[in-house]
């Protein structure tokens, strides 16, 4: 999953493609420029409008070829969804305006400056200059051959002060599969610093109902709508349970087996997915831009970067561990944990510290937030009686879960629990953490873990090593204080639950 040579080789790949697309997209921009004059329409006012689409990608260009005297010049590329309002100094010009969208990241993914990523592809927007026009003699036409590359003009153009008023008004149809904030952050890439900057945008408007995006800009280069990388990484809660497949999407999927994993971050108070034998499941949260995702059942792998891409990254790599700070759990930690998690999903429901007070002691709550230790919840799931109902509360306690790093065991982590006397003796530990919860498991426990879903686990296995949720995992800290007569806790400030986000006491025990 995580083998560095493929990644490597697929990354490779990819930058080949990008930039074929960028040198054919160049090419025939320039060939368009030097025979600027063949696509002039006789009738017209001395301009050419061109637009084109191949794919997801999609250029439009305007060539002025007769200088004019306007305040401004409204170009619209509705093949493209945008309009680009230039000012008098682009009209009084012989140049060219090229507008593109490209559905991928333009930027240096391996940068650690690199904090911010597109929402919704990139924008390319250029000041291009046209070669000088043919000369006609004797029934000849005489052109200027120039090699093809585009020259790019600097705005403000030479001669101009950069004033308000100098700015290029742009409007945006924004694709609809993706989630951007109310209040959106438009920034152009700088390839100096390797970075998205926001200086020279202003007046940004999201008319959410029609995904129409209005800014005005200085810069005219590669432009987005960026957020953090990181805005999705952190988990502040999350449970995982099996469930039975009796009816619903599963069931017309042909899963014969399902878990349930919720996950609670700073933006959602529920993302919940359906990890099953035949793929995962977006269940929440269910809006408009995220319909193909709660719709069908996926690969892990494709589920999650298909996520990403609309604007909700679960995923921190390597690269994000170094750029934000960020110290992971040790690799062989969380290879074992996810490990000895699957041993154990199908009997066990498993939850992380929702890090109320007192709700482990003092030692493993310093422990959680070492990178050699782990701590975690789980409690066997009982089956309800044939005569009772399936939404009947479980009055069963969690056991608390401690796994360590201990490079003398061949497996090189051990476990322990708090279910025994010697919660804190170093040797009361177990190697296997199913040996661990032994004494504590039925023997309908025990079968279900002898007979589990193999492909189920294989799928939760992938689904769990990319969402790193051992090493991302943050309990917001809860300290419990009298405040006039009631009770109230840190959870007051979470933010405020999307319509559909599940009540966070339903999240916590």
């Amino acid at each position: 999953l995580h083998r560095e040579p493929q990644l490597n080789r697929t990354a490779m790949y990819l930058h080949k493609l990008i930039t074929l697309t960028t040198e054919k997209l160049d090419a025939t921009t320039a060939h368009m420029l030097q025979y600027a004059d063949e696509f002039l329409d006789p009738t017209g006012k001395g301009e050419v409008r061109v637009a084109a689409a191949a794919g997801p990608i999609k250029v439009g260009l305007w060539m002025n070829l007769v200088p004019k005297g306007l305040r401004n010049k409204k170009i619209d590329f509705s093949e493209l969804g945008a309009t680009v309002d230039v000012p008098k100094p682009v009209v009084m010009q012989t140049l060219a305006v090229r507008v593109c969208y490209l559905p991928y990241d333009v930027a240096t993914q391996t940068a650690l400056q690199n904090v911010d990523a597109p929402l919704g592809g990139v924008f390319g927007l250029d000041l291009l200059k046209i070669p000088a026009a043919p000369k006609g003699a004797r029934g000849w036409t005489m052109r200027e051959l120039s090699t093809e590359t585009n020259v790019r003009l600097e705005y403000p153009l030479e001669g101009s002060v950069a004033t308000a008023s100098l700015a290029v008004k742009v409007t945006l149809l924004l694709p609809a599969d993706v989630l951007y904030p109310a209040n959106p952050r438009v920034a152009w890439w700088d390839p100096v610093t390797q970075s998205w900057l926001d200086d020279g945008i202003s007046e940004i408007l999201l008319v959410e109902e029609t995904n129409m995006l209005y800014f005005n800009t200085m810069k005219l280069t590669h432009l987005a709508v960026v957020q953090r990388r990181n805005v999705h990484h952190v988990k502040h809660f999350w449970t995982m349970k099996t469930t039975v497949i009796d009816d619903g999407s599963a069931f017309t999927a042909g899963a014969t087996a399902a878990v349930q994993l919720v996950l609670r971050n700073a933006m959602y108070n529920t993302i919940h997915f359906e990890v099953t034998d035949v793929g995962v499941r977006l269940v929440a949260p269910a809006v408009p831009a995220l319909a193909a995702l709660n719709a069908a059942y996926l690969s892990p792998e494709e589920l999650l970067t298909r996520l990403g891409t609309a604007g909700m990254d679960l995923t921190p790599t390597e690269v994000d561990d170094k750029r934000f700070d960020v110290v992971p759990k040790l690799a062989v930690l969380e290879k074992q944990l996810i490990a000895q998690v699957l041993g154990l999903v199908a009997a066990f429901e498993m939850k992380s510290l929702s890090g109320d007070e007192d709700e482990v002691s003092p030692q493993w709550e310093r422990w959680s937030d070492s990178p050699r230790y782990a701590v975690f919840c789980v409690k066997e799931v009982v089956w309800p009686w044939l005569n009772q109902a399936d939404d009947v509360d479980d009055v069963g306690e969690f056991i608390h879960v401690l796994a360590e790093v201990d490079e003398e065991t061949a497996a090189e982590v051990k476990f322990r629990t708090n279910a025994t006397l010697s919660v804190n003796n170093p040797f009361d530990t177990y190697v296997h953490l199913r040996h661990a919860l032994a004494t504590l498991s039925t023997p309908d426990a025990k079968d279900r873990m002898d007979n589990s879903n193999l492909l189920l686990e294989v799928n939760l296995q992938k689904f769990l090593a990319l969402l790193r949720l051992f090493s991302y995992t943050k309990p917001p800290k809860r300290r419990v204080v009298e405040a006039r007569g009631r009770m109230v806790t840190n959870k007051d400030q979470l933010p405020p639950a999307s319509a559909d986000a599940m009540d966070p006491a339903e999240m916590a025990t």
